[in-house]
């Protein structure tokens, strides 16, 4: 590893010069760095499935007739029963508050993009994942043989 940087801009930080506290503090840092990303992806997967649920209730949705009811979801727990107008419209919320009327093929079509772009996502939270595991498992290898070093020091000769 280099103290100049690499070609990503990121300021790079050689280990062999680092002390045990400075490796320890590594370590965990690296650790909180994983545990965050890992956080991240979980997030990303239940954004992706609600996304994928509502093309597929969209979807289902393209088979009713004017004046079918169907339950519509006022909260996750909370349902009013209510009468299809137009069937082939559908408002979708497309965040911080605007809602688009759009045909069902163009609402799937955005939902499906929507997973798509969210999927993309948590590939590269992965990809960062697998980097970062392996900075922690070099971190970690070069904190046990400092260590190792400073018990070989201390034993009396």
């Amino acid at each position: 590893m280099s103290a100049e940087g690499d070609a990503g801009g990121r300021n790079l930080i050689n280990i062999d010069d680092l002390s045990l506290e400075q490796l320890s503090s590594l370590q965990k840092q690296i650790e909180r760095e994983i545990e965050f990303f890992t956080e991240s992806i979980k997030q990303l997967k239940m954004a992706a499935a609600k996304f994928m649920g509502s093309a597929q209730a969209v979807a289902g949705l393209a088979k009713s007739n004017q004046g079918d009811s169907a339950l519509i979801p006022l909260s996750e727990s909370m349902y009013i029963r209510a009468t299809l107008s137009d069937p082939k419209k559908t408002m979708v919320d497309i965040g911080t508050g605007y809602y688009v009327e759009m045909s069902h093929e163009k609402a799937v079509d955005y939902f499906e993009r929507k997973t798509k772009f969210i999927n993309g996502q948590a590939e590269t939270v992965e990809a960062l994942i697998r980097d970062k595991t392996m900075s922690q498992q070099k971190v970690s290898m070069k904190f046990n043989q400092a260590v190792q070093s400073a018990l070989a020091q201390q034993r009396p000769q």
